[in-house]
């Protein structure tokens, strides 16, 4: 089941200057760390950040695809 996660990086997390905050996004995936996976295959590959900057501070479920979601919040995909 898809699920819904706000992902926070130790890092690049201020979009001061118009700057996307790469640090903190919203994923849609199965799991946890195939949330954080992501995030992190996206910055690595675009050079963003440096390595301490890349490391996971925190995953929040935000929302389940399940009929009978855990986390009490519906996601329609």
């Amino acid at each position: 089941m898809s699920k819904l996660y706000y992902v926070q990086l130790k890092g690049m997390k201020s979009n001061i200057g118009g700057n996307t905050a790469y640090g903190t996004a919203y994923v849609i995936a199965d799991n946890p760390t195939e949330a954080y996976e992501k995030v992190f295959k996206y910055v690595r590959e675009n050079s963003l950040g440096f390595y301490k900057d890349r490391e996971l501070e925190s995953i929040t479920l935000i929302a389940d695809s399940a009929e009978y979601s855990s986390c009490g919040i519906r996601l329609y995909l």
